[in-house]
């Protein structure tokens, strides 16, 4: 039931049409720049002569500071706004950018590798807590699967070349020339954004309420930690997987663009069947597929299969992915402040995937042993 506060904005948003297309163009062209960049950043490291060791760890600390930077991220965005936020977290964004596309030519710098991580955890915190709040209140209770489903979708369906194009940019310019390509289309993005009008508030931060979650949604701050485990594996960890498997950059933004061509088909479908067939029957049918896929993505590791089977099994994950963001969405939308609890959230997923670097750090083959971690870790959530 909605308090009149969340009333308050939901009739503001209704009223904004306007200014929400400006949001919605964004939110596009953001995605197809990132969707450039995001599988190369470990991948550059491994390039520059970093260990696996040392790419994990970049990617553990970009990840802590993102969930443990949720609650004050949280208490930014309920006295400034998301037009602000936004308009804040490029800045941030471009200089990890800047500094990451600087590393191959000035040595210096790779000493302090660590730095843009904490700058792209942190403006990935401010950026997600405020669509995922923004998203929540504007859907619509009566279609939850199909609209769940367009918010994974529908900003993903631009980026279906993105990491093919990242990958010839790379190959053919180098990585200075597609950080600074991708910065410009940020600074680019965030214009819709400045000429917003006004300031699209967002329901109440409280500290006290954000901790309290964690005493009544004991049960969802452990599927959350699964499905932190489960996310970063096709994330991060798949991609390092092929590209150690060919060393061939164009190869891996071909292949990562061909599971995103599949992920957004899939999501589009998934979510009718949500609506029809109920979240639980499809996550218990994804959560079995999706275990069977990452055990055989770990036995099939060395294999001239894995790209095919990856495509099968990124492509059966939505099955979990839809059902289980719905779920999620719902609680949200019953919560005082949507706002806290999308912070509460992203801090229990932090402790999942702090727990996949960890072992990918310091377990034996890695790689291999966290498909089996994350084959055996997706099974619980069949009881969410």
């Amino acid at each position: 039931m909605y308090t009149k506060q969340h009333q308050h904005h939901i009739s503001k948003i209704c009223q904004m049409k306007e200014e929400l297309r400006g949001i919605y163009v964004h939110l596009v062209v953001k995605s197809i720049a990132i969707s450039m960049i995001s599988v190369f950043v470990p991948i550059q490291l491994l390039q520059l002569g970093f260990s696996l060791r040392q790419t994990f760890l970049f990617l553990l600390v970009e990840w802590v500071c993102f969930g443990l930077l949720a609650p004050l991220s949280g208490m930014i965005i309920s006295r400034v706004g998301i037009k602000e936020v936004v308009l804040l977290r490029t800045p941030i964004l471009v200089g990890a950018l800047v500094y990451l596309g600087a590393m191959n030519s000035n040595t210096s710098l790779q000493s302090y590798y660590l730095f843009p991580a904490l700058l792209l955890g942190t403006s990935s915190c401010l950026y997600t807590l405020s669509i995922s709040s923004l998203f929540s209140q504007v859907m619509s209770r009566r279609h939850e699967g199909a609209q769940t489903s367009k918010f994974i979708a529908l900003p993903t369906l631009g980026t279906i070349f993105g990491p093919l194009a990242g990958g010839w940019v790379v190959m053919t310019f180098g990585y200075a020339m597609l950080y600074t390509i991708v910065s410009l289309v940020l600074i680019f993005s965030v214009v819709p954004i400045a000429f917003v009008e006004g300031n699209m508030d967002h329901p109440h931060f409280r500290l006290t309420n954000f901790r309290h979650y964690f005493r009544t949604h004991r049960k969802m701050f452990l599927m959350l930690n699964l499905y932190g485990i489960k996310g970063f594996i096709f994330f991060a960890v798949l991609p390092i997987a092929l590209f150690l498997g060919r060393s061939d950059i164009v190869f891996l933004g071909t292949a990562m663009s061909v599971i995103t061509l599949c992920n957004v088909f899939c999501a589009m479908k998934i979510g009718h069947s949500v609506d029809r067939l109920g979240r639980r029957t499809v996550l218990r049918i994804g959560v079995v597929a999706t275990a069977v896929m990452l055990a055989v993505l770990g036995i099939a590791l060395h294999s001239t299969l894995l790209v095919y089977l990856a495509v099968i099994a990124a492509t059966v994950k939505i099955l979990v992915d839809v059902p289980f963001e719905c779920i999620v969405n719902e609680s949200a939308k019953k919560s005082a402040s949507p706002l806290e609890f999308f912070a509460f959230k992203e801090f229990s997923l932090l402790f999942g995937r702090t727990m996949l670097f960890l072992g990918l750090m310091f377990l034996t083959n890695g790689i291999r042993t966290s498909f089996f971690i994350g084959s055996v870790s997706a099974l619980p959530i069949i009881f969410f």
